[in-house]
């Protein structure tokens, strides 16, 4: 019986322990591969924005990401790099981060459906031209959104087909 339950154990670490390498793997092949040296705690501190905001001029993503978190709660500051990043090395995710800055700088009462009636029409189409570009490059979070706006009929023309595909794409479905 205790050997059954040493090879029950074995069989069990051996499977968590293989279950771990792609996690580690991954680690290594992405941005994150800084996280796998040294302290995890200590490894996840952000850089000074002084040091990350010549690295996102020159359109390292991994620094722009970094830029985003020690942004958040102020969008206005953040946004030129966004802009940077969306127009000259049309970073999807960038395309998203204009749109939210807008929306975060000029908030509404409503947040469910995150309204730009605040802002005025040229401010409005140009956040709503950086969703849909966003959108067109794959990235997620301007496809929910944007199908959104379709599925409702704010903004733009209803359509509820369209709105519906677009939060199905921004889902993986398609």
């Amino acid at each position: 019986m205790n050997i059954m339950k040493i090879i029950v154990c074995l069989g069990i670490g051996f499977i968590l322990g293989f279950s771990f390498m792609p996690i580690k793997y991954w680690l290594q092949k992405t941005k994150y591969k800084d996280l796998m040296h040294g302290d995890f705690t200590n490894s996840c501190k952000i850089k000074p924005k002084k040091e990350l905001i010549p690295l996102v001029i020159e359109g390292n993503t991994n620094a722009y990401d970094l830029l985003r978190i020690s942004c958040e709660g102020y969008r206005a500051e953040f946004l030129p790099y966004a802009f940077l990043m969306a127009n000259k090395y049309h970073y999807k995710i960038a395309y998203y981060d204009v749109f939210d800055c807008y929306w975060s700088i000029y908030p509404e009462t409503t947040r469910s459906l995150m309204l730009l009636d605040s802002l005025d029409s040229t401010t409005r189409n140009l956040a709503l031209e950086y969703l849909k570009k966003g959108a067109e490059l794959g990235e997620h979070n301007c496809q929910y959104r944007l199908g959104t706006y379709y599925y409702e009929g704010k903004y733009f023309e209803q359509d509820t087909i369209l709105g519906q595909e677009l939060k199905d794409k921004s889902r993986g479905k398609k």
